[in-house]
């Protein structure tokens, strides 16, 4: 395809403006209803409270601090209210709640979590004022982030666990080296989605002994665990997209939800031979659709790069149309979740009417 060809095809393609891998103001407009609802959030926390546990709030120093913080410039708070250390402190805390209100919460637990708070804002703070937003890290993780860490995954621990570990890839100053240059490809690729990366990445986290690909997770959202399975600079773009796409679903599931609560049933990932339910199932359909128009613009370089492109984007398309098919049909989606697997529907589409020739 000649250039002006590719610069025809692109003026085409048909997308949705609802998505924010498509819409700077979109992500924007995200991000910035989701900061409002954050401090609407820790505000109603702060009175629950003092109406719950006067008590405990008079034993510890969480109310001033908190009050302190939530009057910080606005800018700043919303820095600190979207640190991963602190998404993940708040989340830890409002599950202590939710046992202490079920009265299945162990002895002390939400006093911990409060009197903890203060170490952990100033945790963030310093990070925050010492370290650019996308850090890489390996080991020496704050001990919030490494407590949330998948339970498949074991920190070594000790000298000769960590020398192993350390062997099975490279160190950490080569993989930052390497990420770079993947972030720099992303960058000219599609800029809009490494605009997404660098505004939902905190931390990127290097684990060379881990058994995943890549791996993400709600429970420490902001953070991003990469092993060293990736085989190209390529692979390690995918890795990266992939991993940012769950980060945007996440945020977008803080102002609604996207299925109902303990929604039911069995999907088999048409990519895979995996199972998960639905909200899983949403979640590797709202990936893949990224994925496809992540790779169909690396389809446009020369050599092994665009041809291993191609070959994923056939793959991927094949099981986009069997899960768009399942769940445009499925009943436990919320108006909220309807509206996005609306928008992805019209990715599909497009998709499809440009590439005919991957599913004839």
């Amino acid at each position: 395809m000649t250039p002006e060809l590719l610069i025809c095809a692109r003026r085409n393609v048909r997308v949705s403006k609802d998505l924010c891998w498509n819409s700077r103001e979109q992500l924007g407009a995200t991000l910035t209803a989701v900061a409002k609802a954050r401090c609407t959030n820790f505000a109603a926390l702060q009175g629950e409270l003092l109406g719950l546990h006067p008590e405990i709030c008079e034993r510890t120093d969480f109310l001033n601090v908190a009050c302190d913080t939530f009057c910080l410039p606005t800018p700043v708070r919303d820095q600190i209210f979207d640190h991963p250390v602190f998404r993940i402190w708040f989340s830890k805390l409002l599950r202590e709640l939710n046992l202490d209100f079920l009265g299945q919460a162990k002895k002390g637990g939400v006093e911990i979590a409060l009197a903890s708070f203060s170490h952990v804002l100033e945790r963030v703070q310093s990070d925050l004022s010492s370290a650019p937003r996308l850090r890489f890290m390996s080991r020496n993780i704050d001990p919030l982030v490494a407590e949330s860490l998948p339970p498949s995954y074991v920190m070594p621990n000790g000298a000769a666990a960590l020398s192993a570990a350390d062997r099975m890839g490279h160190p950490l100053s080569f993989f930052q080296e390497v990420a770079s240059l993947a972030l720099d490809r992303i960058m000219g690729t599609w800029p809009e989605v490494h605009d997404l990366i660098r505004r939902l990445v905190a931390i990127v986290l290097y684990l060379p002994d881990g058994d995943f690909r890549s791996c993400s997770a709600s429970r420490y959202a902001g953070v991003v665990l990469i092993s060293a399975r990736d085989n190209s600079i390529v692979d390690l773009e995918e890795s990266i997209v992939h991993e940012a796409g769950h980060q945007l679903l996440y945020t977008i599931a803080e102002l609604d939800a996207i299925t109902v609560p303990f929604a039911a049933g069995d999907f088999r990932l048409p990519w895979s031979t995996q199972v998960r339910n639905l909200y899983g199932y949403f979640h590797a359909y709202f990936i893949y659709v990224l994925l496809a128009r992540y790779l169909e613009r690396v389809m446009e370089r020369d050599g092994p790069s665009g041809e291993r492109a191609a070959a994923r984007v056939k793959h991927i398309l094949g099981g986009l149309i069997k899960a768009r098919e399942e769940l445009d049909s499925v009943k436990d989606v919320t108006v909220a979740g309807r509206s996005l697997l609306e928008a992805l529907g019209v990715e599909v589409s497009g998709l499809l009417g440009r590439h005919p020739r991957f599913v004839a």
